[in-house]
């Protein structure tokens, strides 16, 4: 009897036991009613790794604003770059306008007075225009009392008779106008000779080199081929006319 009960108790320990390791080995079907608390270390890891990823946050921010800004920086000065070109650009034609302008200006100026100046000229060497002047001198110097109104006259009545002869020398064709220098030429220097005022070779001399310019004048204008001593004998009996 007694070895009965014994047989019986093992029997039940056993079979606690094996529902125990059983028990053990079995997986979980429902979630774990008991939450692990952290250690204070890995709360410090946990903090220390969400700091980390924050300040990669920001930091990948302040460098996508600091791109953001040196982009539009370049921007702006590349805006900046093209209106200065532009405005050079402006301002250089402009100025190439201006340049131009003046230039222009300039040159018909100049053109202007090469006008004045060649007019003034021809003027100055027409024989009749400055024989109408001396006309005007003459009156004047009588309206001043510094000669008569008889000898006034009478100076004016062979300048009339130049200007008479120089028209009809401008009717004849530049052939004749050649002739006729020519022999008035030779004429004034024989004149000069027979009076002992030029040498005979001298006056050869100035016939060949009037000659050789009458030949290469078109018998156009109002030619001034008389030489100097020439010229100035004839302009001083003009003076003496007066």
């Amino acid at each position: 009897m007694k070895l009965m009960r014994i047989a019986a108790t093992a029997a039940i320990v056993v079979g606690i036991m094996s529902s125990a390791a059983f028990a053990a080995v079995e997986p979980s079907s429902g979630p774990a009613t008991e939450v692990r608390k952290n250690s204070p270390v890995e709360n410090k890891e946990n903090k220390a790794n969400k700091e980390n990823k924050d300040n990669k946050e920001n930091k990948e921010n302040k460098d996508k604003k600091e791109s953001k800004d040196k982009k539009d920086s370049k921007d702006n000065k590349e805006n900046k770059d093209k209106k200065e070109s532009k405005n050079d650009k402006d301002n250089k034609d402009n100025k190439d306008s201006k340049d131009s302008k003046d230039s222009k200006d300039s040159k018909d100026s100049k053109d202007s007075n090469k006008c004045k100046d060649k007019c003034r000229s021809l003027e100055e060497k027409d024989p009749v225009k400055r024989l109408e002047a001396k006309k005007g001198k003459i009156q004047a110097m009588v309206r001043d009392g510094e000669i008569t109104q008889e000898k006034a006259d009478a100076i004016i009545k062979k300048i009339d008779i130049r200007i008479k002869g120089i028209k009809e020398f401008d009717s004849l064709n530049p052939q004749q106008k050649k002739e006729r220098l020519l022999a008035d030429f030779k004429a004034q220097l024989d004149r000069k000779v027979k009076e002992g005022k030029l040498e005979k070779d001298k006056a050869e001399q100035l016939v060949k080199e009037f000659s050789e310019k009458i030949e290469k004048w078109d018998g156009k204008g109002y030619p001034d081929f008389h030489s100097k001593g020439s010229g100035s004998h004839k302009r001083s009996e003009e003076k003496n006319s007066i």
